[in-house]
């Protein structure tokens, strides 16, 4: 296990760093950061393996800043302060904070950690308990490295989250614990900046393995892309170039149904210009593209006349209602009506 510590605050400074342990400027290796596992994993739906894959070889990278990961930064003291006041009690943990009770610290974690069992790996932890810890859940000693992630979100995205963490923040922490070999991670919520919740997720072995066995899979493709685009950046011939970018294009991950996608194909090809020879075997994109339109218009037909069949029978009822469920219909005046249906399972 090592740490490498940082040698700035500065979010430039912070990156740079990043990037190095990532294995910039190394053709012969690749690191990933436990915030990419679930890029890697297919758990993440915001981001495509794609932009991960040419991020790392060094052929693109957009360093997205917006409003909300400001927010997300700037909120991570005041949940550090919420966490160290937190009892399971709700009116005692709201007078903790409110009052100043501590009932544990915390500290920043200023290092990348690596692990020599997981070269492929590195994670980037939020913050560390400081001195001896016990766990509000068990009563167990938090081991040194236990990590304590934050998050923050609206109330609309967290209902849906499973069991309090999406699948891609629970890939997250088992990265984290496999390399600080831990446990245990303490997850932490900020919701509609005002909630907090808070869980511990226990170390999952088989998805560790499986995390493991991905990221290194990626770690191969990565490493064979930074070699082509080696090549690719100093050829020696136009057939040369053209070759190793089409060995390129052959290596790199396969599209997914991420929005992302779109964005990533605009980012590097922002104008429209010229024609490109389609080959016959990629036409079969065009005929899928066709009929997956053509199954939606028919299923959207079929929802709008069962719809209007429900309006029908409920004339000027709110509620329609069966022994295995119930249909709503509010209307509203100069608005979207209110229309829900809910079937017992």
């Amino acid at each position: 296990m090592q740490k490498i510590n940082w040698t700035s605050n500065s979010h430039e400074a912070w990156l740079s760093q990043r990037r190095g342990v990532e294995g910039f400027g190394d053709v012969t290796n690749a690191r990933f950061g436990a915030s990419d596992v679930g890029t890697i994993t297919g758990t993440n739906s915001y981001k495509c393996p794609n932009r991960l894959f040419l991020h790392t070889i060094g052929r693109h990278t957009s360093d997205w800043i917006t409003e909300t990961s400001v927010a997300g930064h700037l909120a991570e003291p005041i949940i550090a302060t919420v966490w160290e006041s937190w009892e399971e009690e709700k009116e005692t943990a709201l007078r903790n904070i409110q009052n100043g009770i501590k009932l544990r610290k915390t500290k920043k974690a200023e290092f990348f950690l690596l692990d020599d069992k997981y070269p492929q790996l590195f994670a980037s932890i939020d913050r560390l308990h400081d001195g001896d810890t016990f766990s509000p859940f068990t009563g167990n000693k938090y081991a040194e490295l236990t990590p304590i992630e934050f998050k923050t979100t609206k109330s609309t995205y967290y209902k849906l989250w499973e069991d309090g963490i999406t699948p891609s923040y629970y890939d997250q922490v088992q990265a984290q614990m496999m390399l600080s070999g831990t446990e245990v991670a303490v997850f932490c919520v900020w919701v509609d900046g005002a909630h907090f919740y808070v869980r511990e997720v226990e170390f999952d072995k088989e998805r560790a393995e499986f995390i493991d066995y991905k990221t290194r899979e990626f770690q191969q493709i990565c490493i064979a892309g930074k070699q082509i685009m080696d090549i690719i950046n100093n050829p020696e011939s136009h057939e040369q170039f053209d070759k190793y970018t089409a060995m390129l294009d052959d290596i790199a991950p396969e599209s997914t149904y991420l929005d992302d996608e779109q964005s990533l194909s605009r980012e590097l090809f922002p104008e429209s210009d010229g024609l490109v020879k389609g080959d016959e075997k990629d036409f079969k994109f065009l005929l899928d593209y066709n009929q997956a339109h053509e199954s939606i218009k028919v299923l959207e037909d079929s929802k709008q006349l069962a719809k209007n069949n429900i309006l029908a029978l409920m004339k000027d009822a709110e509620v329609l209602e069966f022994n295995d469920g119930k249909v709503t219909w509010r209307r509203a005046d100069g608005k979207r009506d209110y229309f829900q249906i809910k079937i017992n399972k």
